[in-house]
């Protein structure tokens, strides 16, 4: 009986410790996502504050070989300061 709570202890203690390296993974994942997203938007430039996207539809074909991306990009957006001319797109790595 003694050897069987040890047994169950021990399991679940492991059980713990891997959810904590799970959880500290995620964690370390999220801050990661969150550095690249504050990179990206001080690449933001001025007309890119004009308005706000909500949708981007990508039909795309990449070449490695070439290292050449082309397709289509579909863009649903509100305007949201003054009128504007012409829409920016960055792609980054």
């Amino acid at each position: 009986m003694r050897t069987t709570a040890t047994i169950l202890a021990c399991l679940l203690l492991s059980t713990v410790i891997a959810s904590g390296q799970i959880f500290y993974k995620d964690a370390q994942q999220m801050n990661d996502m969150i550095s690249k997203m504050q990179h990206l938007e001080s690449l933001k430039s001025a007309n890119q504050d004009m308005y706000d996207v909500k949708y981007y539809g990508l039909d795309l074909k990449v070449d490695p070989v070439a290292k050449k991306v082309s397709g289509t990009v579909t863009v649903k957006a509100q305007v949201t300061g003054a009128p504007i001319s012409q829409m920016e797109l960055n792609l980054v790595q």
